[in-house]
């Protein structure tokens, strides 16, 4: 009678040595990504207000040449989608400088994307649909972050085929403190 075929653990010990050596190298090394993005290189702060500057260096509409046009935007992340509004608060052309305050602001949304770099600056890009005076139009900004307060890049835009160079900046804006929540009363 012949004997069924016995298996000998001596000669298995090694295989399942190296494959747990495999899993356990292959958890760390998920961990250690994880890590890496999520604290080492954690994406931009861009939550908060923001100053946009517009310079548009070229144009369809000659009156626009050299125009600044100036934003305040409000931004918010989630994950690494870009969300927030904008207003226009003031604009410079060969003919003057116009201020808008109140209901003379024309605003937009603002809609973009994150792209995490891990070995140069990160970018974002956003699109802005801005309903102006007569039309919508549609700004297309390609961005690099520069430092947690600054952004700087080029624009593309539908308003007069323009095209040129926008800067977007940290607003910081103290609000007053309430006196009744500083503990005093009057």
């Amino acid at each position: 009678m012949k004997r069924a075929p016995t298996l000998d653990w001596r000669k298995l010990l090694p295989a399942l040595s190296n494959i747990v050596q495999a899993l356990v190298s292959g958890v760390l090394l998920a961990i250690l990504f994880f890590v890496a993005r999520e604290i080492w290189f954690p994406p931009p702060t861009i939550a908060g207000r923001w100053t946009v500057e517009m310079y548009t260096t070229k144009t369809a509409f000659r009156p626009y040449e050299h125009m600044r046009v100036q934003y305040v935007a409000i931004l918010w992340r989630e994950g690494s989608i870009v969300k927030g509004t904008v207003e226009k608060t003031s604009e410079v052309t060969s003919a003057g400088t116009e201020i808008y305050t109140g209901e003379q602001r024309t605003r937009g949304e603002v809609e973009g994307y994150i792209h995490k770099l891990y070995f140069s600056k990160d970018r974002i890009t956003v699109n802005i649909i801005e309903q102006g005076e007569v039309r919508q139009f549609t700004h297309y900004h390609d961005l690099v972050v520069e430092r947690q307060d600054s952004m700087a890049g080029t624009f593309i835009a539908t308003s007069a085929d323009s095209e040129g160079e926008v800067t977007w900046r940290r607003s910081v804006t103290q609000l007053p403190v309430p006196a009744t929540s500083r503990g005093s009363r009057r």
